[in-house]
């Protein structure tokens, strides 16, 4: 379909039931009756809470050390004699929730994706703020469609517009120049919502690595680097108050990553099309896009080893082989 005939659907990051305790609170949901052309989709991924509560978890997870072996008269000697946390693993990690909030941001990145690909719709994204799984769900489908969006340069400009300059709330969520435990208001607005996003696009990368210019090192890069306060780039949460940071020397993340461009890159990446990526200005075509089966994605979404088990007191990455796209920056 073209023109008016398009179809045209919004899709609400929140759940039904919390939309309906939104606008219980006087916040607003789209309803058939007031947008008879519009198709209306709620995709029910986890807030702010859910993810902190999962990311703490997780975290906890991967730094715990390893558990005594239940049977010391195990036939393997209690060296090497498997530890319950080692043998539960998989499950351990699942219990945290930490994979199933990624699954729930990429099977709505995926479903705007391919409503945009396959139906040539019209596609409203939002949630009861805006700048928080808007901007998550916005970014990834962008990924899965525009291989410009799967450079470095192109990510960078990607996360510019769709969190930095869109009003993501980087302070509050990234808790920055604040103690945890003296205001409970503001521990409760700390979310790792930027580090989520980046978890996702890993599982992209992970699922396709040679449609990315970058690898997990880039990502892990960027990951540590939010946290860090050393760039200006994360935070705050206006143009404004990051352009005045600016001309006090705070500097922008990208032209650092820039500068460690060759040790992020990835080594699979199928740089054919770089000619046509260059073109910033020129729309994507139907050929940008990566779009797996929807199965495939969310039943291939694992831990980011190199992000999560880095400090791991228990041996957990091939130290001999490396992982497969180590994190090398200085």
């Amino acid at each position: 379909p073209t023109g008016g005939d398009r179809c045209r659907e919004i899709v609400d990051c929140r759940g039904r039931d919390a939309a309906a305790a939104n606008q219980l609170g006087g916040a607003g949901t789209e309803t058939k009756k007031g947008y008879p052309d519009w198709r209306v989709s709620f995709a029910g991924i986890g807030n702010i809470h859910a993810v902190r509560a999962a990311h703490k978890a997780l975290a906890a997870l991967c730094v715990a050390g390893r558990e005594a072996p239940h049977d010391e008269k195990s036939l393997f000697d209690s060296e090497h004699a498997a530890a319950p946390n080692d043998l539960e693993w998989g499950a351990k990690v699942e219990g945290t929730g930490w994979l199933s909030e990624i699954r729930g941001l990429l099977r709505c990145a995926w479903h705007v994706a391919a409503a945009v690909k396959r139906r040539r719709a019209r596609v409203v994204i939002h949630c009861s703020h805006g700048w928080d799984r808007t901007s998550q769900v916005a970014a990834l489908a962008q990924i899965l469609l525009d291989a410009r969006c799967r450079t470095q340069r192109g990510f960078a400009r990607l996360v510019e517009k769709d969190f930095v300059a869109f009003g993501h709330p980087c302070a509050p969520r990234l808790a920055h120049g604040r103690e945890k435990g003296k205001d409970a208001s503001l521990d409760q607005q700390a979310s790792p919502v930027l580090l989520q996003f980046l978890d996702a696009v890993w599982q992209l990368v992970a699922l396709r690595p040679a449609a990315f210019e970058f690898g997990t090192g880039f990502l892990v890069a960027v990951a540590d680097q939010i946290y860090a306060g050393r760039f200006a780039t994360f935070l705050h949460e206006t143009a404004a108050t990051r352009e005045a940071a600016a001309r006090h020397g705070a500097p922008s993340l990208w032209p650092w990553l820039d500068a460690h461009a060759d040790a992020t890159a990835s080594p699979v990446y199928d740089d054919a099309s770089d000619d046509e990526l260059d073109r910033l200005d020129a729309p994507p075509t139907s050929d940008d896009a990566v779009l797996p089966p929807l199965s495939t994605l969310l039943r291939r979404v694992g831990l980011w080893r190199d992000y999560w088990l880095r400090y791991s007191p228990a041996p957990s990455l091939d130290v001999e082989k490396g992982a497969a796209d180590d994190c090398v920056y200085a």
